[in-house]
């Protein structure tokens, strides 16, 4: 059986970061984090954030998910089910993200 290198946890809210290697959201962000909103308000969160593990100041940092992370802070929400990387230099993604095609930034080599 293969393992993945992240636990499934709720994470309070104000413990998840945005870094600053995410670009700026623009209009088309805030479009999407509308339509997305929406969406969670009705089904709830379909697919945990993933975070990296606990870092000294006792936040975590968004590796992928912000939108919902935005979307989840417009609904008023206090927590957020969050993949907690337990190995950042790992770079194997739980398998819903696989099954997506999901690859971030710092992997794709079709990243203009």
């Amino acid at each position: 059986m293969m393992t993945y290198p992240y636990q499934v946890q709720d994470i309070p809210i104000y413990q998840v970061r945005v870094t600053s290697l995410h670009p700026p959201l623009g209009a088309r962000d805030f479009a999407r984090i509308a339509v997305l909103s929406e969406s969670m308000r009705t089904v709830g969160q379909l697919e945990p954030i993933q975070v990296s593990e606990r870092l000294s100041d006792g936040s975590y940092r968004v590796a992928h998910g912000q939108h919902r992370l935005e979307a989840a802070k417009r609904l008023g929400w206090q927590t957020i089910r969050c993949y907690v990387r337990t190995n950042p230099l790992d770079v194997s993604f739980p398998p819903i993200l696989a099954l997506k095609g999901f690859r971030p930034m710092w992997v794709r080599h079709d990243f203009q």
